[in-house]
């Protein structure tokens, strides 16, 4: 189910951080493990990430509902913590 909001988006925000938090500790995983895994996945993907000091600021602000994860982080993401995209809950036009 998709969630919306008319406005700045704070609800989907939030959503999306307690989605992530609550996946990532699930597997009871810091957030550099989860850098790591998605290290891992990206190269399966053969894909690039920033490095990990900026991936580490992108997550802290993904999961402290300052930022939507892109696209392309966002695929990266949902597959190192074994999530489907949909369970964020976006319907893909939020960034």
């Amino acid at each position: 189910m998709a969630v919306r909001e008319t406005g700045g988006g704070d609800a989907i925000r939030a959503h999306v951080a307690g989605v992530l938090r609550r996946a990532r500790r699930r597997r009871g995983w810091s957030q550099p493990r989860l850098i790591h895994a998605m290290q891992q996945e990206a190269r399966r993907r053969n894909r690039t990430l920033p490095v990990p000091e900026s991936l580490k600021t992108m997550i802290s602000r993904w999961e402290n509902g300052h930022r939507i994860p892109d696209p392309y982080n966002r695929e990266i993401l949902c597959a190192a913590l074994g999530i489907r995209e949909a369970d964020l809950g976006l319907t893909g036009d939020e960034t």
